[in-house]
């Protein structure tokens, strides 16, 4: 059964949401790296159903650079949104201290929740 990084969304939401009130960091990071991978793996997969060939290394740049060279300028703000979503993604894994690691989070889902609406539509 193929994996529906949906679903990373969701459970980003749901971290946050259960989690909120105790304001722990962890949480924030991994609402912050599971929201990222869901919208990175949504463009991904669309651009393999439209053709795109992903290289084996620096896939995720190959991937926002295949974005902004695209005719479509929402598929050109995705790539310019997975941009800040990566640099978010590389703090909340490696980093050992995140400033604002909440509104990251925040930002991330909302950005994924976006970029999973704009290819559910440009899949229809």
């Amino acid at each position: 059964m193929i994996f529906n990084w949906s679903d990373y969304i969701a459970l980003s939401e749901e971290i946050l949401k259960t989690d909120f009130e105790s304001g722990r960091e962890a949480t924030f990071r991994c609402a912050i790296s599971r929201s990222y991978y869901a919208a990175f793996c949504i463009a991904r997969n669309y651009l393999i159903s439209q053709g795109y060939d992903p290289p084996r290394a620096d896939v995720h740049r190959d991937l926002r650079r295949e974005l902004s060279r695209q005719n479509n300028n929402l598929l050109k703000g995705i790539g310019r949104n997975l941009e800040r979503m990566f640099e978010y993604r590389k703090q909340a894994d490696y980093d050992d201290c995140i400033s604002g690691a909440q509104k990251k989070a925040n930002t991330n889902g909302i950005q994924a929740r976006r970029i999973d609406g704009i290819i559910t539509e440009l899949s229809t």
